[in-house]
């Protein structure tokens, strides 16, 4: 299973933001909602997903780069394998999100 440093989940970072809807075989699924202004420091994912539930702007910095700034739409979403990242919510509406991670071993 890919390593995770406890001190960068996501569930340490960001608790406040997260909630978890369900944990089991392996799999975190998890509704992260941040308000405008709000943001996330550095965190790490294991293989995980983000699915759009509610949208807005986002400025997202993935493992170290520039910051991107992300015009979150409902019904996006995105498969990932593990990285780090931090964000910030830059626009006036809530943005929420379906996240799942994936704790699987890793070759």
């Amino acid at each position: 299973m890919a390593y995770i440093d406890p001190e960068l989940d996501v569930l340490a970072i960001g608790k406040e933001y997260t909630n978890v809807l369900s944990d089991t075989l392996g799999i975190q699924l998890m509704e992260f909602t941040m308000k405008p202004g709000d943001s996330i420091g550095l965190h790490e994912h294991y293989d995980h997903t983000f699915y759009v539930l509610e949208g807005g702007n986002m400025m997202l910095y993935v493992n170290g780069t520039e910051a991107v700034e992300l015009d979150l739409k409902p019904g996006m979403g995105q498969v990932s394998g593990p990285l780090k990242d931090a964000a910030k919510n830059v626009g006036n509406t809530t943005i929420k999100l379906l996240i799942t991670e994936v704790h699987r071993p890793r070759e």
